[in-house]
């Protein structure tokens, strides 16, 4: 499947930034993702949603490697473990912690699948998370002022000298507990 065609080549759309986040995590553990659509080196927004989803993924690396180890992805059940922890992670609401949420688990399902040699799904997980974005949460993003307001949000922590985490942190840590949760929900079912 060649995702050129599918991707908006705007750096600031939703999909772009799927697309950016994936590859970047896919490049962190050396790997490389053979059908990403072509990228820039990244605007702010990207540096933005790299940076504090690898804060994320940091702060709550062991609680979320016991979390993607423990969904043990397998092509027949990959799609419907995706939606099911993604409903479960936005249950109670949406926030821009539980949105950097779905993208540090999108990236690492994807990187989970290419330690497996299930790199084909790389590109459905690409889809999967853009068309969740979309469909489900793009209007609450438009409603708080669009990515723009996230990169805002962002370093005005920053200025602060302070990570976004400890105003976070309870909403992330729960974003954590409900991706265990949403996994444990599709071991059972």
């Amino acid at each position: 499947m060649s995702l050129n065609n599918n991707i908006e080549m705007n750096p600031s759309s939703s999909r772009y930034l799927v697309a950016d986040f994936i590859n970047h995590r896919l490049q962190n553990q050396g790997y490389t993702w053979p059908n990403c659509p072509p990228l820039g080196t990244g605007t702010i927004l990207h540096i933005t949603m790299r940076t504090i989803g690898d804060e994320f993924e940091s702060r709550y690396r062991e609680q979320f490697d016991d979390l993607v180890h423990q969904l043990n992805i397998t092509p027949d059940i990959a799609y419907s473990t995706f939606v099911s922890v993604a409903n479960e992670l936005f249950v109670d609401g949406i926030n821009w912690g539980r949105v950097v949420a779905l993208f540090a688990f999108g990236g690492a399902i994807a990187v989970q699948c290419v330690e497996k040699n299930l790199v084909h799904l790389v590109d459905s997980i690409y889809e999967w998370l853009a068309t969740y974005i979309d469909n489900t949460i793009q209007h609450w993003i438009n409603s708080q002022g669009g990515w723009e307001r996230f990169v805002e949000f962002y370093k005005s922590q920053d200025k602060k000298n302070e990570s976004p985490w400890p105003s976070l942190g309870s909403i992330c840590l729960g974003a954590v507990g409900v991706l265990a949760l949403g996994a444990f929900l599709t071991q059972k079912s």
